[in-house]
């Protein structure tokens, strides 16, 4: 009796290791293309189009008054259409960026991130910036980039 249960213990964490593992695979294997199609959605989108769904994201989450709203829009506006030129330029090079290129790219988006996060502290209240600095962590959780969260 003791040998019957401890085979079909033995079956069981066997059966479920296996499904753990098939799942694992399944996502890995789908992330890709959900990421593909996210970065294709927001390419065909016009600046003003991504900057208002921004903008309504922000508004959502941290209760923007009115002028809080026109100006962050106006924030967004400027990174969004300097964003779309750049992509469309690496676009029209239609090669693989180098190493230095990559870097340069980085070390630039560093730093509009930098001078985005000075521009909504004279807007934003400390509670709202908060939130804000949050909302950028939990995006960066889910993507591939390193977390500097401790950077505040």
């Amino acid at each position: 009796m003791k040998r019957k249960s401890l085979i079909i213990v033995i079956v069981g964490v066997v059966v479920l290791f296996s499904i753990h593992l098939f799942g694992q695979k399944q996502l890995k294997e789908h992330y890709p293309n959900m990421v593909k199609e996210k970065m294709s959605m927001m390419f065909n989108l016009s600046a003003e189009q991504i900057v208002t769904l921004q903008t309504k994201m922000m508004i959502l989450y941290l209760d923007l008054s009115d002028s809080q709203q026109k100006s962050v829009k106006a924030i967004y506006l400027d990174i969004a259409e300097m964003r779309k030129e750049k992509m469309q330029e690496l676009m029209k090079k239609n090669e693989k960026p180098s190493v230095e290129t990559r870097y340069e790219i980085a070390n630039n988006h560093i730093d509009k991130l930098i001078e985005t996060k000075t521009k909504l502290k004279k807007i934003l209240t400390e509670e709202q910036l908060d939130k804000w600095v949050e909302m950028q962590i939990n995006h960066n959780m889910f993507s591939n980039k390193p977390d500097f969260s401790e950077m505040n």
